[in-house]
């Protein structure tokens, strides 16, 4: 390893000669930075002010190597000479393209071609680890993202007339797919074309081009794939047991981010499908595990890739490993939390909360974020959008800690801290707007509400609870005759609530899901759940009859979630003979170590276990 003081005498030095360097010599020094790791926003803004003044003179192969180095080092449309420079550099790559059409000796090799829609991909997503520090915008320029989109419309194009050659170099043809789903490029004819190029109908076993990808590429595969709709169970089998292979395989060759972040991305993108991989979690937790306990103290991962650790096993069925590695990743993320993002300290919070640890980061970071400050004025981070509105990251972000909080107080014990009541009151806030623009409605709505009302009850559509919690169709306990139960929220179970594993082949209850469910029921409400296929089958009769079947069950209320002095909160104890009967569905994390376990859900409908008639 060179020395801090040399490598800072090289980029001084280089600094000062980067004026007068030509074509060729600021693409080597860009190489050499890139590897020995060395950037600021200042060095980049200089590399790129330089580079697109010089850019005409480079070739196509220098080119490739100058943008490589810049986005490795971090820059993207966030910067100013960005911004200039990846519009002229994609304008010329997109000419020498189309000009190849009629002459191939212009055509680029496959492996620079993938490059090239990669780096300008993470250009146009104006995100990397240099983005906060360049006060990013939102939204990508208009001229650059038609420049990136011209590019990579040629790209794509281009990988479907190559097919022959890209069969041999799939992460190549994966590269330009990734790139295109990322910029909403159309590419569903590539799309299916490297379907059929990896996963071949006439392979018979494991003799498949899917074997031939790393974990980033497979990352990138399942990527874009979930962007772009494909639902193909056998297909996702088949890339989580390539990454379950490839993980084994490394071992410890290289660094251990380079493993765990595509493994843990893998792990969050199959979720998004409804589908969980119990052993790619289990490997990934072990590789956590290796890395993380260990007899010194020492921080072996970056603070980026301990969140997505996090992230991506949070949302895995509990079980040891993986509730082991998620505390030392817990206090991991502890010891590096001023290098941790708001947003990456939110997704945090809310991942674990999603398996019920508690950990001292929650205490430890939780208040002392200031979210007020962070985004101060909730209405601005809705952005317009077709006929609605969508949230922006930071809106999610609150409502995410929101639930942490919430969840903080119930589940982690009376006497644990959490926000005070100023910022208490503004995560509320942001998960009530949160609840307006997406209200937890599901598609079964009409006919159950037509149902309810033929019962004489008065359902209510979209409401919230004063903590900010959305209720699917709220029933007050009023109108249910002989009932002394609390207010009653009738949910619909949809596919999109349960995850499939693909290894055990049974399903179980997505975790975010259960954790609201069983804050509801924490905190007094009754919840009755309805599968969307019992509902879909019944007329209006036969729905009724259920409804009342279900309601009969309803028992008294339990003992309500109450605050208590200093802005801290408890529950109150509760009686194990009023335990809540297994009509009322709610999920639950099995790790939570405090009194509220004492009253958990029922078994049988919680999110880690299996759900009875879902198996495989």
């Amino acid at each position: 390893a060179m020395e801090p003081a040399f490598v800072q005498d090289m980029v001084d030095e280089a600094q000062r000669r980067l004026p007068s360097l030509r074509a060729t010599e600021l693409v080597n020094l860009a190489k050499t930075l890139l590897q020995i790791g060395q950037a600021s926003p200042f060095l980049l803004e200089n590399l790129a002010e330089h580079g697109d003044k010089v850019l005409p003179q480079m070739s196509q192969k220098e080119l490739t190597s100058f943008l490589r180095s810049l986005s490795g080092l971090g820059l993207t449309s966030a910067s100013s000479s960005g911004k200039a420079l990846f519009r002229q550099a994609a304008s010329k790559a997109t000419r020498q393209l189309l000009r190849s059409k009629d002459d191939r000796r212009y055509s680029l090799k496959s492996s620079d071609l993938a490059c090239l829609s990669r780096v300008f991909a993470r250009a146009a997503a104006a995100t990397g680890p240099l983005a906060d520090k360049y006060q990013a915008s939102a939204e990508t320029p208009a001229e650059l993202r038609e420049a990136i989109n011209a590019f990579l419309q040629a790209a794509v194009e281009e990988a479907r007339q190559r097919l022959d050659e890209f069969q041999a170099s799939p992460a190549c043809l994966v590269g330009v797919l990734w790139a295109a789903s990322e910029c909403k490029v159309k590419c569903e004819s590539l799309m299916k074309a490297t379907i059929a190029v990896l996963l071949p109908s006439d392979a018979g076993g494991c003799d498949n081009n899917l074997q031939r990808l790393q974990l980033p590429e497979l990352a990138e595969l399942a990527k874009a794939l979930t962007h772009l709709g494909v639902e193909q169970v056998e297909l996702y089998k088949a890339l989580a047991d390539v990454a379950v292979a490839c993980m084994q395989e490394a071992n410890n060759a290289g660094p251990p981010e380079e493993h765990l972040v595509p493994a843990a991305e893998l792990l969050s993108l199959l979720a998004t499908v409804g589908i969980s991989g119990s052993v790619l979690a289990s490997t990934t937790a072990d590789k956590v595990l290796s890395v993380l306990d260990q007899a010194d103290t020492e921080i072996k991962l970056p603070a980026w890739v301990i969140a997505r650790c996090i992230a991506g096993l949070a949302l895995s069925v509990p079980v040891g490993r993986i509730l082991s590695a998620l505390k030392l990743l817990a206090r991991a993320a502890t010891a590096r939390a001023v290098e941790l993002l708001p947003e990456e300290r939110a997704l945090i919070f809310w991942s674990l909360s999603l398996q019920g640890c508690y950990e001292e980061f929650f205490e430890a970071v939780l208040e002392q974020t200031p979210w007020t400050l962070w985004a101060p004025k909730l209405q601005d981070e809705l952005v317009i959008s077709g006929n609605g509105y969508v949230p922006s990251p930071k809106l999610v972000a609150l409502c995410q800690v929101h639930l942490a909080d919430l969840a903080l107080r119930i589940e982690g014990g009376g006497d644990r801290a959490g926000l005070s009541a100023a910022q208490r009151s503004h995560v509320v806030e942001a998960a009530q707007v949160m609840a307006r623009i997406r209200p937890e409605i599901p598609a079964e709505a009409e006919p159950i509400s037509q149902a309810l009302i033929s019962m004489d009850l008065l359902p209510s559509l979209g409401s919230s609870t004063p903590e900010g919690l959305p209720l699917s169709i709220r029933v007050s306990s009023s109108s249910i005759r002989g009932s002394g139960a609390s207010t009653v929220s009738i949910e619909v179970d949809r596919p999109g609530d349960l995850l499939f594993d693909i290894d055990s082949g049974k399903a179980h209850r997505f975790l975010p899901t259960a954790l609201r469910r069983r804050l509801l029921w924490c905190l007094g409400y009754t919840v009755v759940v309805l599968p969307w296929y019992e509902v879909n089958c019944c007329d209006n009769e036969q729905l009724v009859a259920l409804l009342r079947a279900r309601l009969a069950e309803v028992t008294p209320p339990r003992p309500r979630f109450s605050s208590a002095g200093g802005g801290q909160s408890k529950l109150q104890e509760a009686d194990e003979r009023n335990r809540v009967s297994s009509a009322e569905a709610s999920g639950n994390s099995s790790s939570s170590v405090s009194s509220w376990q004492a009253m958990r859900p029922p078994p049988g409908l919680e999110g880690s276990e299996a759900l009875p008639g879902l198996t495989g």
